[in-house]
């Protein structure tokens, strides 16, 4: 996801209801979270069934990466969104 598209993501979510920056980085988190669990719970379910290495699919490590992107971004922000930091 380029920075644009994030800025647009942020911007749309902000039109439909959530008010500031605390919810957003509350939503962005929670976001991430429920991302990641469902990463690896397929991965895990994937290679039970399959016998197969499920962390090297392109739609996995494409997950792995929009996380870390994510987190990276929020890092600097407190743990609650309550101010942002410059």
């Amino acid at each position: 996801m380029t920075k644009d598209e994030k800025l647009k993501f942020i911007e749309e979510a902000l039109e439909k209801g959530l008010k500031g920056m605390a919810e957003m980085v509350i939503v962005m988190r929670d976001l991430t979270d429920c991302l990641e669990d469902m990463t690896d719970h397929y991965v895990e379910v994937r290679n039970d069934l399959f016998g197969m290495e499920a962390a090297e699919e392109m739609e996995v490590i494409a997950a792995r990466k929009m996380i870390c992107e994510v987190r990276e971004g929020l890092n600097g922000l407190p743990a609650d969104g309550s101010k942002a930091v410059e």
